[in-house]
């Protein structure tokens, strides 16, 4: 069996010379050879079966010899060994017939491996000498091996002062290149703050001189509040000199106008073509009757100035009751043949910002060209048709108005409201002359009797009160409804009213006895309003649903039926021939329909629900108003 022959062990602290290879400790390592220096290199081959104690000093002498003969340093600086025959044996044909060819082969070297502690002692004890010693070490020392008692760090490579110098070196490097990164990154952070720094005292420069702005802009606010206070006292002054000068103008024209009636009458002629041609609600004669301790005479012949209302004591008078009439009265409009009227053809005229609030009352003033308004900001106001400045304006309700009536001369009006009262007001003297409190809910609606004796009124506690204006008391109450009574009305020239409920009934009343002669089903939602055609034979009522229906009263049934929907229907009034009905819808349109062929129309102008509708005396201008608070004029 054949095998190498051991070889100094290379020191890795310092470079061995000759004299120093007899002390070293010889151990197997590794060689690295190429192909061709392995062909070149001749082994010796060692008989390991051999026990002899001569053979193997015989055999470690002659390695030895070897070893000296071929130390020498490798072409990289590494130390090596170079491995040659003994000189006891013969040298191999090939090198003595070619020895150029011998000094071209690459010279092997044997690379250092790390020391670890056992062979660092090895060599220790045998550089020095002491065999004995070692023998006891490695003794003790394999068998603290074998039962496990060193530990990792006991038996690892022994530290090399120069790899731990360039491990160091390495770790101080790094550390230089951290410490310059983090020197540009504070570089770069510093900028960054004195950046933030200037921003921040730009801010704060701006916000003084904001500050000092501000304060300026106080300090002139404060100087305007007062010159305001001065200008509005001023302001306000003028405006009662304004409504002042108007009512003096108004009640002019209105005692002109007087005169001139008692000047045609005296000369047995009519001035006034226009309510000969169109019967008003006080083209019957009736009695003279006493409002208030003032004479009201309901005649033709009477006049807006014939009643004089006392603003004084507001207590009833039960010597002043007026009785109820037995019959009705003839109907002028029975007769009465009127043109129906060409609905697509109007178009908006006119437009007036009456009111900062939705407006949603409005009435129509029965002998002339005047109209009221009644809006949420809890003021009425009276405006002439063509003029876009109100002649009166009244405020005395705690929430918004709800309705408004005129009296059948003109001479006072009704206003119902949210906070459950009535109040009737004398035009002329501009003032509120009486104030009905009967009702402990929301007042929805109010008229005035064609004889304008009586006012009733609809209310949210399921209601209907008729009030004696003479005696200033409720005379009847109506009672029936199991909801909201919304909307109340007189049928024209007769004792008989008409209501709609939120329990989604029409009832037909008997004012004389208080009692429900006729009941409208056949609704699925609340009803909103009710209405009378001219000559009282037909009713139109209007619901929460958009369904608009038309019911003849003398036969108790319904006439037709329309779908405005799907927004709420809020009125529905018919012209002076009675073949229109028109709509005031929450979807912003006027909806015009012909009960005669079917045909629809809608009127576009209003920026918001569309509350009520109205025509003027002559019949040739609609009137609306809405939730924008305008009111628009609307002429073909």
């Amino acid at each position: 069996m054949k095998g190498l022959r051991l070889r100094k062990e290379h020191n890795p602290v310092t470079e061995l010379n000759e004299d120093e290879y007899e002390a070293t400790a010889y151990s197997l390592e590794k060689i690295h050879l190429d192909e061709d220096e392995e062909q070149m290199l001749e082994y010796e081959e060692v008989d390991v079966g051999s026990d002899s104690d001569e053979e193997e000093e015989e055999s470690f002498e002659k390695t030895l010899n070897i070893l000296r003969k071929s130390a020498q340093t490798s072409p990289n600086g590494r130390s090596a060994v170079r491995v040659q025959p003994d000189s006891e044996s013969e040298e191999p044909e090939e090198s003595k017939e070619e020895p150029e060819r011998k000094t071209q082969i690459p010279q092997p070297y044997v690379e250092r491996l790390p020391e670890v502690v056992d062979d660092f002692f090895r060599n220790f004890l045998i550089r020095t000498g002491l065999h004995r010693t070692l023998e006891v070490f490695q003794t003790e020392w394999y068998e603290a091996v074998q039962k496990g008692d060193l530990r990792e760090e006991d038996i690892g490579t022994v530290p090399n002062i120069y790899l731990l110098n360039k491990d160091l070196s390495n770790r101080q490097n790094q550390s230089v290149k951290e410490i310059d990164k983090w020197k540009n990154n504070t570089g770069k952070l510093q900028e960054t703050i004195n950046k933030l720094k200037k921003e921040r005292d730009f801010h704060r420069m701006h916000h003084k001189r904001v500050g000092q702005e501000k304060n300026k802009l106080l300090t002139e606010a404060k100087d305007l509040k007062q010159k305001l206070s001065h200008y509005r006292s001023l302001y306000e002054e003028e405006k009662r000199r304004a409504d002042t000068t108007r009512k003096e103008k108004v009640l002019l024209q209105i005692e002109k106008d007087n005169l001139t009636r008692k000047l045609s009458d005296f000369n047995g002629e009519s001035t006034n073509e226009s309510v000969r041609t169109y019967p008003q609600k006080d083209s019957v004669p009736s009695r003279n009757t006493t409002f208030n301790g003032s004479t009201l005479n309901s005649t033709k012949k009477s006049n807006l100035n014939t009643t004089k209302v006392t603003t004084g004591s507001m207590s009833g008078n039960t010597q002043n009751l007026i009785g109820i009439p037995s019959e009705s009265r003839p109907n002028p409009w029975t007769d009465l043949e009127v043109p129906p009227m060409k609905m697509m053809k109007h178009a908006v005229a006119k437009v007036i910002k009456a009111h900062d609030s939705p407006i949603s009352a409005l009435v129509v003033h029965p002998t002339r060209p005047l109209v009221v308004t009644g809006s949420d900001d809890r003021t009425w106001k009276m405006w002439a048709l063509g003029s876009d400045q109100s002649i009166m304006q009244a405020e005395g309700h705690r929430s918004w108005i709800s309705d408004a009536d005129f009296h059948p001369q003109g001479s006072h009006l009704v206003t119902s409201s949210g906070d459950c009262t009535l109040k009737i007001w004398d035009l002329k003297q501009g003032v509120c002359s009486m104030t009905l409190t009967d009702h402990n809910q929301a007042v929805w609606s109010c008229a005035f009797h064609d004889l304008g004796d009586y006012v009733i009124s609809a209310s949210m506690d399921k209601t209907c009160k008729l009030f004696d204006i003479h005696a200033q008391k409720c005379r009847q109450t109506l009672r029936g409804h199991v909801d909201s009574v919304n909307c109340v009305t007189f049928q024209p020239f007769s004792n008989n009213v008409a209501t709609g409920s939120g329990d989604k009934t029409v009832s037909l009343w008997d004012i004389r006895t208080g009692i429900c002669h006729q009941t409208f089903y056949g609704r699925n939602s609340s009803v909103n309003y009710v209405s009378f055609n001219h000559r009282g034979d037909n009713i139109v009522t209007t619901d929460a649903d958009g369904v608009v229906k038309v019911f003849d009263v003398r036969t108790v049934t319904e006439r037709i039926s329309i779908q405005a929907g799907p927004s709420p229907a809020n009125k529905a009034v018919f012209d002076r021939s009675g073949t229109h009905v028109i709509i005031p819808s929450d979807d912003h349109n006027i909806k015009i329909f012909n009960l005669v062929d079917g045909t629809r129309y809608e009127l576009k102008g209003h920026d918001g629900a569309v509350q009520a509708i109205g025509w003027d005396v002559q019949g040739d201008v609609m009137i609306s108003v809405g939730a924008d608070g305008c009111l628009r004029s609307w002429s073909a």
